[in-house]
């Protein structure tokens, strides 16, 4: 049976990687980077928060487990990780933060979403290759990811020391969010089972029912409330006030304002939200695996993650910017006001 390594400190590694002595003074040594392309990079390690812009520390690694936010938080564990080894002979689990639900296997350098199951060759999502050579030095290593289906170079982690597993795993849980890996298996899946739970239903995937007509309400806790919204099952409104402009219906296809003309309705198809009156790509938004991203032209800073009643964005656990969803409301609607479409 695979043991769950809990959160450590490791007292000799750890502390050397995380700082260097320099006449009498702490410098930072150099972080670990995940490259997407020779310039560009999604994520930096350093110190045991991982970043994903400038100043932006989505998460913390502490030992094997990584948490949501730029510190350790118990109430935000995302990952324990059960990986021992680099390059594991047999499989090694990544779990979520019961200890139970698993995301990610690992063995022999290929990255499977979720527990091996029927039709492991499919689930598998990435494949990692060393790229170090004697240039790099014995310490530095240089980590190649592919994309498991075709072969395609999606980038490189760069690490200035041996790189611990539990560090890897972190680096390439960014490659899965930044390509939508777990979408491209649940893809494949739902292609040869011919299963809709693979096609938007996991586990990695909001519970609430894309046709749902139920009622609710959806609100930031910190925004006071300007920033509260009511759904009585047909019409979208400000839960205070009297905003008849910033009211809309939805009738399971067309989000149209109570104010305004057919050039401000917007369309929903199960998965794409688009303006009615235009089909240009720039302005669509796709809502899939729990992710509400743009349809085109996507980037990390402009994603959505719902989960368990909550929809902040992807890279940002910031409170302030998390939206809670109470009751039974259609994801169109819940996008119509996270994107600010709804308050006009």
């Amino acid at each position: 049976m695979l043991i769950l390594l809990l959160p450590v400190l490791f007292a000799a590694g750890g502390s050397l990687r995380a700082q260097a002595q320099s006449g009498g003074g702490v410098t930072q040594i150099p972080p670990i980077l995940c490259f997407v392309d020779s310039n560009s990079i999604i994520g930096r390690l350093q110190s045991g928060q991982l970043y994903i812009g400038p100043g932006e520390a989505a998460y913390f690694l502490l030992g094997n487990t990584l948490y949501e936010g730029p510190k350790p938080d118990r109430d935000k564990i995302l990952f324990l990780m059960g990986t021992t080894e680099l390059f594991p002979k047999r499989p090694e689990l990544v779990f979520f933060a019961n200890g139970e639900d698993v995301a990610y296997s690992w063995r022999r350098g290929q990255l499977t979403l979720g527990r091996p199951g029927d039709y492991q060759d499919l689930e598998i999502m990435l494949e990692v290759r060393d790229l170090s050579t004697e240039e790099d030095g014995k310490d530095k290593r240089r980590y190649g990811v592919y994309d498991w289906a075709d072969g395609a170079w999606l980038g490189t982690v760069a690490s200035p020391y041996p790189i611990r597993p539990a560090e890897l795993m972190a680096c390439l849980h960014l490659y899965v969010l930044h390509y939508d890996l777990d979408r491209r298996v649940n893809d494949r899946l739902a292609a040869m089972t011919g299963d809709a739970a693979y096609n938007g239903d996991s586990a990695l995937v909001d519970s609430m029912a894309v046709d749902s007509m139920g009622s609710g309400r959806i609100f930031l806790p910190y925004g006071g409330q300007a920033s509260e919204w009511i759904w009585d099952g047909e019409t979208l409104k400000p839960a205070w006030g009297v905003r008849f402009e910033d009211e809309w219906t939805y009738d399971g296809r067309y989000l149209s304002p109570k104010a305004g003309g057919t050039r401000q309705e917007w369309q929903w198809d199960g998965t794409i939200l688009k303006p009615a009156w235009s089909a240009e790509p720039s302005l669509q938004w796709q809502f899939r695996n729990g992710t509400l991203r743009p349809f085109w032209n996507s980037s990390a800073d402009r994603e959505w993650r719902y989960i368990d009643g909550r929809i902040r964005p992807t890279y940002n656990p910031d409170p302030r910017r998390t939206w809670e969803v109470e009751g039974d409301i259609p994801l169109p609607v819940i996008a119509l006001v996270v994107l600010g479409i709804a308050d006009r």
